[in-house]
């Protein structure tokens, strides 16, 4: 599928998304397929992990790091700050395995997948510091 009708295909699932934030996938899905018909090569948990999530993710990043400009409570500042920062870091390490293993097509991509959940366990290790 080409770049161009990818981010067209995205544009339009943002778009979406903002007018209907809880819009379900499978109605999302359809309208893509209307957009571009090679969405519809894709089946629903490609077009999700590929389009909405992406979407969501990058979402969730903004909203994390306007949250971030907030003034740190008056307890122990520092160590909040610090585990608000390991916590924001663990959750996106989970949130790429999860959009992997929902971009995983075939058995033997989920299998794949799943072979490097010692990786995301050594970047939670490192980030919280044990």
């Amino acid at each position: 599928m080409a770049r161009a009708s990818d981010d067209k295909v995205m544009r339009l699932v943002e778009e979406l998304l903002e007018k209907t934030p809880d819009m379900p996938v499978d109605k999302l899905y359809e309208q893509a397929k209307k957009a571009n018909s090679k969405i519809g090569e894709l089946n629903l948990r490609q077009f999700n992990a590929r389009y909405p999530l992406q979407i969501k993710l990058r979402q969730a990043r903004a909203k994390d790091s306007s949250a971030k400009g907030g003034r740190p409570r008056a307890t122990s500042p520092r160590r909040r700050r610090s585990s608000n920062e390991s916590r924001d870091q663990i959750r996106e390490i989970l949130l790429n395995f999860a959009v992997s293993l929902a971009g995983a097509d075939e058995r033997k991509d989920v299998v794949q997948v799943l072979a490097g959940v010692d990786q995301v366990v050594d970047r939670i290790v490192q980030v919280t510091g044990r």
